[in-house]
């Protein structure tokens, strides 16, 4: 109950105490002009003496006419006069807690908060009603502590008060004092137990991390009331179910708000998020579609829309949104991207040279517009070309694992180039920054292998590479490789076929394989093995010479 409709219902209270304390008066007078030892005759006519009446405390008639005439001006609005009455009526009886309680109000209602909370302190004893007065007073001068501490001691003296407990839940809630504010709400839900406050006990639950209890809360809350109206239950049995690992729960309480708030877009983006996430493709595209019809306006929609169409491989559809957004002069790096993907896709490659470039000037640091740069290049069979990008890509990288991702694709060409020495070089260069980077070990310690040239270096590199990640069957094949170069074919054998357990549609294995058993003097496993490789590299002159084809 709202404070102020509460304290009406005291004055209420007291208008009635109003009208019957003169018949009570009238009362106590009469009793006490009578002598407290008054002798009656018994029904026998035996004499017996009453017990002394207890002692009565008499209210003054000034104090009472005061109080009268206070509440009568402040029940006509004039709380200036009422104030001034209730003084007058302190005069005459000190200690009256009912007087006192009405003079302090009128200071809250008068909007002096300290003089309202200094006289609500000199109520003895305290009720109720003196404790939210101060409880009030308090808040309203935003003193929160000693706010807090008033609600207490009202709920203290009524636990059934729902005003106290809401307010103390607000207070808790403003401090981040989220376990005290669970009690708060879990004596409303007691006291009045809406769908309301059980969705703000699952809320206040989710943030304190405990799942199962803020499931219960929010289930609750939906038991009481399972409609629209309710949407934020739903959502929340949507985070903890995602927070668990169920996708399909989370997605499933996603598309209950969704139909229960069609128009909420919030809602709509998220259900979009778990069907792109599903490759529920055509879902998507049907969700997007909506947020776009709920906010046409909103440019990031129509480019989420154009995203999910790129996803179910509707290239067209997807360049057409995207181009359109970049000739309505949405200059977003975003849309350049993937025109420029989908044109490399579609072998476009003037188109996407022009797009990356583009976000090359843009955004210089950007790595993924230097990579498509060096790949379209790559495509293209112009070497000198991608080395060119990568080596101006590396001027503009601002982190050490933008570059390294650069160096690795530079150091790579330049060996398929030839140029072995400055390959060597840059996986150096990679190592120096990042002793562990795995395929910076394998690719020189197998590069070196290649060439027969510093095999015990070569061997080192590809054991750390190994132990970083001791199931590769890449770096298993070149560990077998420089072996097979070191003389040890039996050895080399055993680990290559190991790689060829990890990965059996590798020609390279194969070949190395077949040359192992080559090396041991079997012939036609060496050719089985060839053969192998052969069919998934037809053109591999070196598998034809082998094979005498």
């Amino acid at each position: 109950m709202p404070l102020k409709l509460q304290h009406k219902l005291n004055d209420l209270s007291a208008m009635n105490r109003i009208l019957i304390f003169p018949l009570i008066l009238l009362i106590i007078i009469g009793i006490g002009s009578c002598g407290g030892n008054k002798v009656f005759k018994g029904i026998k006519g035996d004499e017996f003496k009453l017990p002394p009446l207890p002692e009565r405390n008499i209210v003054d008639e000034r104090a009472f006419s005061y109080f009268v005439n206070g509440h009568i001006f402040e029940t006509f609005g004039n709380l200036s006069m009422a104030n001034r009455q209730y003084a007058e009526a302190l005069r005459y009886c000190l200690n009256c807690g009912e007087i006192r309680y009405s003079y302090a109000l009128t200071y809250f209602y008068l909007s002096d908060f300290r003089r309202a909370i200094t006289e609500s302190e000199k109520i003895s004893p305290k009720g109720v009603e003196a404790w939210l007065l101060m409880a009030d007073s308090y808040h309203a001068l935003g003193i929160d502590d000693s706010a807090q501490m008033a609600y207490r001691q009202a709920a203290g003296f009524n636990p059934g008060n729902i005003t106290v407990y809401r307010n103390l839940a607000a207070y808790f809630q403003k401090e981040n004092k989220l376990d005290s504010a669970v009690w708060a709400y879990e004596n409303l839900a007691r006291l009045s137990p809406g769908y309301k406050v059980f969705q703000e006990i699952g809320n206040l639950q989710l943030r304190l991390g405990n799942l199962d209890k803020a499931r219960d809360s929010y289930l609750g809350s939906i038991a009481l009331d399972s409609s629209e109206n309710n949407i934020r239950s739903y959502l929340g049995l949507s985070v903890i179910s995602e927070n668990a690992g169920d996708q399909l729960a989370a997605k499933q309480y996603t598309e209950t708000a969704a139909r229960l708030s069609p128009q909420n877009v919030l809602i709509q983006n998220r259900l979009l998020g778990f069907y792109q996430e599903n490759d529920e493709l055509d879902k998507a595209i049907r969700t997007a579609k909506t947020v776009v019809t709920l906010a046409p306006i909103d440019k990031n929609a129509v480019r989420r829309l154009a995203l999910t169409y790129y996803l179910a491989d509707s290239l067209r559809a997807a360049d057409s949104i995207f181009t359109d957004l970049l000739k309505a002069g949405d200059e977003n790096v975003i849309n350049y991207y993937y025109c420029g993907r989908i044109a490399y896709l579609q072998k476009d490659y003037k188109k996407a040279k022009e797009a990356f470039t583009r976000i090359a000037v843009m955004a210089d640091s950007l790595v993924d517009a230097w990579l498509h740069l060096g790949l379209i290049y790559q495509a293209q069979d112009s070497t000198n070309e991608e080395i060119a990008v990568y080596t101006l890509a590396l001027q503009h990288m601002r982190n050490s694992d933008d570059s390294i991702r650069i160096m690795l694709l530079l150091g790579t060409t330049l060996e398929k180039k030839g140029d072995f020495e400055h390959s060597a070089d840059m996986f150096e260069k990679i190592l120096a920054l990042r002793p562990d980077h795995s395929q910076s070990l394998n690719y020189l310690g197998y590069m070196l292998a290649e060439r027969g040239i510093k095999l015990d270096y070569a061997l080192h590199l590809i054991e750390k590479a190994l132990a970083l990640q001791p199931e590769n069957g890449a770096y298993i094949d070149s560990y077998g490789w420089i072996l097979y170069k070191r003389g040890d074919y039996p050895a080399a054998l055993k680990e290559l076929l190991r790689a060829y357990q990890k990965i059996d549609d590798d020609a390279t294995i194969l070949n190395h394989i077949g040359d192992a058993y080559k090396a041991l003097g079997d012939i036609p496993k060496a050719k089985l093995y060839w053969e192998k490789a052969l069919i998934l590299d037809p053109q591999n002159g070196n598998l034809k010479e082998k094979l005498g084809k």
